[in-house]
């Protein structure tokens, strides 16, 4: 299905914090640094997202936690999204914190993504890729690995990047789905065209 420009950006991407085609932004996943036990989303993170980006429709969920980009961190496009639709490729790096649910000892956790689809300022479709999760517990100690295949064939905003399911580790077989909401507000997508995302949101798996 041909994706084509929408007037007015989706709500979720109405306020975009734009980095210009020609800067460089590192995702802290790719620096080598020794990854910190995750930080806290800001207040609000769990009702981030609206209820088709990542309430998984009504399904009861597993366990939900918090998303976030780290900061200075967002997440990159690669070439930057603009206005007419066009092949892109995701990657980045998000804190998951404050999970709540079952399995109980998963309380936080360190996701690094890459995924591929078609996207424009207005929305984003076919979203294919994968993320390895590390899980921590109340005591920040790794508690295991999950990894998430990234598929994502419905039409929304470039936020829902962690929609799939989980194929290996905790969680095995469940569907995940969820993403971030950027933060900023500026609406030069269009025209300068929108490098890196940073933001927050949640992430459900059910």
């Amino acid at each position: 299905m041909k994706i084509t420009p929408i007037a007015g950006a989706v709500a979720l991407l109405a306020g975009l914090t734009i980095v210009p085609a020609g800067s460089t932004v590192r995702p802290a996943a790719a620096t080598g640094a020794a990854r910190p036990h995750p930080a806290v989303p800001r207040a609000g993170a769990l009702a981030a997202l609206s209820p088709d980006v990542a309430g998984g429709k009504g399904r009861a969920a597993v366990l939900a936690c918090a998303v976030g980009t780290p900061p200075g961190s967002p997440i990159v496009f690669t070439p930057p999204v603009g206005l007419v639709p066009g092949r892109v490729a995701a990657r980045g790096a998000l804190w998951l914190s404050g999970c709540r649910g079952k399995p109980g000892r998963l309380r936080s956790g360190w996701a690094s993504l890459r995924a591929e689809g078609e996207a424009s300022c207005a929305a984003v479709r076919g979203m294919r890729g994968h993320a390895t999760i590390t899980w921590y517990d109340a005591t920040g100690r790794p508690v295991g690995s999950s990894r998430l295949r990234i598929r994502n064939d419905e039409l929304g905003a470039a936020g829902a990047l962690l929609t799939g399911r989980v194929t290996g580790g905790p969680l095995d077989g469940r569907r995940a789905r969820g993403g971030i909401a950027p933060e900023g507000g500026v609406l030069g997508c269009a025209v300068g065209g929108l490098g890196a995302m940073p933001g927050t949101g949640r992430i459900e798996f059910g």
